[in-house]
């Protein structure tokens, strides 16, 4: 099997050094296409092919690539808008094409401005549709009297801004943190021009002198490195430069000087705009922390210096101010009956305990009122008893946003026949993308008393328990490029259906609905998690035990996992070689 995993590599390879580098050696019109107005391929003094972009009171212009990328270095040589350029603004940006909800972009805005005065370059990210996050700098030359190259490098780590090869701005990956970050997504490249006199010069108070219309901005030289597509993930092997780009002291030391020269507004240290401090989940993990004007809201015991992953939770707890769910009592006060023959009762101490039932002509569910991102989510259940083929009872965790890029972790019980064991069937989506199936033999009667089923959900990993046994780790390998569910929030939900074309030894032994109705029962549900509040997710310390947040895995609970996958496991994607004939999906070396 290694052999033929080092195979697929070297094919790999061979495909990534045939179609990683297009660098643009012809016309631009071999990656680029116009859109609308008045856009023009031109030839300059040099020779050179560029693009006119013009503005008049009629109509603005773009073009935009014709390919998506998925991680790319942009590069583009810029002649803006010379004179009087008050009201306009060239842009040169990266755009995804979904639900504009949650879409992600990277801007690089050129406000215009009178005779004479210097231009504004305007920059901001979006993630997950959520933006806020400028900067503006202005220029040591006059980026109208020859051509200026800007670069944006999109790699899984940082995003950075360059001006003729000087980084002027970086944003770091921390969604490890919680904090989004363009990651799962391609986009595509734009540039416009177009008029924005209410805000872009000024504040508004400067217009836009249409007596000097038409207004020209020229690119040219545009280059796109990127990485190309293997199936649904870009293939970016190690070695890309700018892929793997880290900052050394050279880059940091430009940045500094940019920082101290040309930066005229930071969002991060906008006391009028954030008055108790910029939004944690904004908060840009830079190379070191900004002068923090808001006052951390509980005593930090862990040292500054200290190695890096606890510097990093030092960071975390800046803006995961931690709230904690209390235990609950009652199902009601947390969760929502939504279909079918779901029923709330009550235990001789008062306690609620919930049913779903399922019959011939319906099924049952309810869920959580509450979204969470991270949390520990425990459950009581007593399965479904005697004669259950052909049915399923679930707990799950989903997302809500688009179903192609939806995060899930399931835990779904196969009902068997009498007297025979239950399956315990996990799985895990990112990004869409499941197939992550384990299965168990439980090691007691899930039917004649309850039994708790858990998931630990935080940065670092998704653990599944049972009576407090774990059983299943997935870890956070986002680095290795392999999805991992991070950023987008999920609800708990538990339903029971039907699913005897498959759930009950595949299919082959169907529901005998003269044993239905098929009840389970579900209590003591608790939800130690992060939780909404205005527009960030709060959690970090409270009131109750949040050791959950920063969760590994110890050498006991690892035994115990082993332990289970020697006894009670039944089936594991990683060891199907019949399904992977030629190598197992890479997270499968150190689940």
């Amino acid at each position: 099997m290694g052999q033929a995993r080092a195979q697929l590599l070297a094919s790999l390879a061979a495909i990534y050094l045939i179609l990683a580098i297009p660098h643009v050696t012809g016309g631009l019109t071999d990656d680029l296409e116009i859109m609308w107005g008045n856009a023009k391929v031109v030839t300059d003094s040099s020779g050179q092919q560029a693009i006119a972009l013009t503005l008049d009171r009629s109509t603005s212009s773009a073009f935009r690539s014709k390919k998506t990328c998925q991680f790319c270095r942009i590069d583009v040589e810029i002649k803006l808008v010379p004179g009087n350029s008050a009201g306009t603004v060239t842009t040169f940006y990266m755009i995804t094409e979904g639900a504009w909800q949650y879409h992600d972009e990277i801007d690089i805005e050129f406000l215009g401005n009178s005779t004479g005065q210097p231009y504004t370059m305007h920059t901001n990210m979006y993630a997950r549709g959520q933006g806020g996050r400028e900067k503006q700098y202005k220029f040591d030359f006059d980026p109208t009297q020859d051509y200026h190259k800007y670069t944006i490098i999109w790699n899984k780590d940082w995003i950075l801004f360059l001006v003729d090869d000087k980084l002027y701005r970086q944003i770091k990956n921390n969604q490890m943190y919680g904090a989004p970050y363009p990651y799962y997504y391609p986009m595509r490249v734009y540039a416009t021009i177009w008029n924005a006199d209410d805000w872009a010069t000024q504040g508004g108070r400067v217009r836009t002198d249409w007596s000097q219309a038409p207004f020209t901005a020229y690119f040219r030289n545009y280059r796109a490195i990127s990485c190309p597509q293997y199936g649904n993930n870009p293939l970016c092997l190690p070695g890309s430069g700018w892929f793997n780009q880290q900052l050394d002291e050279s880059r940091k030391q430009q940045m500094t000087q940019v920082d101290s020269n040309n930066k005229i507004y930071d969002y991060c240290k906008d006391p009028k705009r954030y008055k108790s401090g910029p939004p944690p989940r904004e908060y840009e993990f830079e190379n070191k922390m900004y002068d923090l004007f808001f006052t951390i809201p509980y005593a930090l015991d862990v040292r500054y210096e200290q190695e890096a992953m606890r510097q990093a939770r030092i960071l975390a707890a800046l803006y995961f101010i931690l709230t904690i769910s209390p235990a609950i009592s009652d199902m009601t006060d947390s969760i929502e009956m939504m279909w079918g023959n779901t029923q709330v009762l009550y235990d001789s101490a008062g306690h609620q305990t919930m049913s779903l039932t399922l019959d011939r002509w319906t099924t049952s569910a309810f869920r959580s009122k509450s979204q969470y991102l991270f949390g520990r989510f425990d459950i009581d259940i007593k399965l479904v008893p005697k004669e259950s083929a052909g049915t399923v009872t679930t707990i799950y965790m989903v997302t809500e946003g688009p179903w192609q890029y939806h995060d899930e972790i399931d835990l779904e019980f196969l009902g068997n026949t009498t007297g025979e064991p239950y399956t315990l069937h996990t799985n895990i989506y990112a990004k869409g993308k499941g197939g992550r199936e384990k299965q168990y033999r439980l090691w007691f009667d899930p039917t004649e008393d309850f039994n708790t089923y858990s998931i630990i959900w935080n940065p670092h990993m998704i653990l599944i328990l049972v009576n407090g046994k774990p059983i299943r780790r997935m870890k956070n390998q986002m680095r290795a490029d392999t999805p991992f569910p991070l950023y987008q929030p999920m609800r708990m939900y538990a339903s029971i259906w039907n699913a005897e074309d498959w759930a009950t030894q595949g299919g082959r032994i169907k529901t005998d609905w003269s044993q239905a109705p098929f009840t389970a029962f579900f209590r003591n549900y608790t939800a130690n998690a992060c939780v909404p509040y205005n527009k960030a997710w709060i959690c970090g310390q409270g009131s109750g035990d949040s050791s959950w947040f920063n969760k590994e895995l110890d050498e006991e609970g690892q035994q115990k996992m082993k332990d289970v996958d020697d006894k009670n496991k039944i089936y594991d994607y990683c060891t199907d070689s019949r399904r992977f004939p030629d190598g197992y999906p890479p997270e499968c070396a150190s689940q």
